[in-house]
């Protein structure tokens, strides 16, 4: 049997760190009453696994748009405090942050990323994908095939 990510791999450190990140974001979400889920791999990870699928590099989650706007204009407000230890990383605190997703990571040393424009955001350290969804009509989700 492959072991993928044995105990105290750089890997396995990085996932354990990832879901301190996770909590802090739980905590904050579940404050202001935040609705939000796991989702992607992060989810089949949690099911299949009981955790993380053990090569998985990240965390997913995802929420309406509605609860994102909310979300934002309170993280926003939180950016402002230099002593926080956490970013929310979007277009509207990041200009260089050009994802069509949103980061909320702690502040620190960077991590390694393939992503070439990682260089140029403002934080680039361990986090979670931030993710939202809006509902559409079955057209147009056909029509975006195209």
């Amino acid at each position: 049997m492959r072991v993928y990510n044995p105990e105290g791999s750089a890997l396995r450190r990085d996932q354990k760190e990832m879901l301190s990140v996770l909590k802090a974001f739980a905590e904050i979400c579940d404050k202001h009453d935040i609705k939000w889920w796991l989702c992607s791999g992060t989810l089949l990870g949690a099911r299949r696994h009981g955790g993380f699928i053990p090569w998985d590099d990240d965390i997913d989650v995802s929420m309406t748009k509605k609860e994102y706007r909310r979300l934002e204009k309170i993280m926003l407000e939180m950016n402002r405090n230099e002593d926080w230890e956490y970013f929310f990383q979007s277009i509207r605190s990041d200009v260089n942050h050009v994802n069509p997703f949103a980061r909320f990571l702690r502040k620190g040393e960077r991590v390694p990323s393939t992503d070439p424009r990682s260089r140029f955001f403002k934080h680039g350290g361990i986090g979670i994908d931030v993710f939202c969804i809006e509902p559409s009509s079955q057209f147009a989700a056909h029509m975006a095939k195209f």
